[in-house]
């Protein structure tokens, strides 16, 4: 299992993956693309509504109400549920399972042959999944005499209409968002990575692979990725999905001060309250003056960036217009 930070990294590691998979058991990927409907009229009404769909099909499944864009399909590829199928068979959210096959339909045009991958014209009528048993778990077998499904095969079939935004935490001051899209698509993504946050409470058997790329912020916090003490956490979620150091991989360098901060200072705050410590609230102004002076100070760097952008788009400006002029 790979793990990530960010949902961007997920779904990219995980198409090459099963790229990757297809190759070495010589198939064609065959991709399911998601219906997406608007009734948004602005939407409706735009030129290039079409280019826009195939905009909105590169994004990740979880800005989209979990549902992907582009579906990868091979026998034996590992994808992974995106939404509670069935509790009666404890097939719920991040469960994992094998693709046996998929039931196409009817108008599906013959599949081209040598091609690494093609895209379905037409939404499968079902895709078969096998999940294994996990520890506890009691056997269980459906039946069904159109598809002659064996133990731990089940039927995953098109997923009603989800509701996502286009200008979700876009909007100013709070306001509502409203470009509404209705997306149709099966609950399965691929599955050999994830994000950290989506496997606590999960025990990997077969090791992981932990990826600390765009991770960790610079000492500033001004960097991208995560600030000192989240990423810190969230590498101790990664860290403690296995059971033993052995079967941790990590795929880059990370800076060793990321485990050297010492306590927490909200938890250490938190802890005093529970404690009716008398410290407590003169700690507690001190926090917050840290905290205010530390956003000012980060809203100052993004306004020199800011600024900064601008000279240098100005300067290049100005560099075009006199070459111009030579001419």
């Amino acid at each position: 299992m790979n793990l990530v930070s960010y949902n961007d990294n997920r779904c990219d590691m995980g198409q090459k993956r099963a790229e990757k998979f297809a190759r070495e058991t010589k198939q064609s990927i065959a991709y399911v693309i998601a219906d997406d409907r608007t009734e948004d009229t602005e939407l409706k009404k735009a030129p290039d509504l079409a280019n826009r769909k195939k905009q909105w099909l590169t994004y990740h499944d979880r800005k989209c109400a979990n549902m992907p864009g582009k579906l990868p399909l091979a026998v034996g590829l590992k994808l992974s549920l995106t939404q509670h199928v069935s509790h009666k068979h404890n097939l719920l959210r991040y469960r994992q399972g094998t693709v046996v096959g998929w039931v196409c339909d009817p108008r599906e045009p013959s599949r081209p042959k040598d091609v690494d991958c093609y895209a379905l014209k037409y939404m499968p009528l079902a895709i078969i999944m096998h999940f294994d048993l996990q520890e506890g778990e009691d056997p269980w077998q459906i039946p069904n005499s159109r598809f002659k499904l064996k133990p731990g095969d089940f039927v995953v079939r098109p997923w009603k209409a989800e509701k996502w935004y286009l200008d979700q935490g876009k909007t100013k001051g709070g306001a509502k968002a409203t470009k509404l899209i209705k997306r149709r698509q099966f609950p399965l993504t691929t599955g050999d990575s994830a994000t950290i946050n989506s496997r606590q409470g999960f025990t990997e058997h077969n090791g992981i692979l932990v990826s600390f790329a765009n991770m960790v912020r610079g000492h500033n916090n001004d960097d991208d990725g995560l600030n000192g003490n989240t990423a810190a956490i969230a590498a101790y979620v990664a860290f403690s999905r296995t059971k033993s150091h052995k079967d941790v991989l990590c795929m880059n360098p990370f800076p060793k001060e990321l485990f050297q901060q010492g306590p927490m200072r909200n938890v250490d705050l938190l802890l005093m309250k529970h404690r009716k410590d008398p410290r407590f609230q003169d700690e507690l102004e001190k926090y917050e003056e840290e905290y205010i002076q530390s956003e000012i100070r980060k809203a100052e760097l993004r306004a020199e960036k800011r600024h900064a952008g601008k000279v240098a788009g100005g300067e290049a400006t100005l560099g075009i217009s006199k070459n111009t002029t030579g001419m």
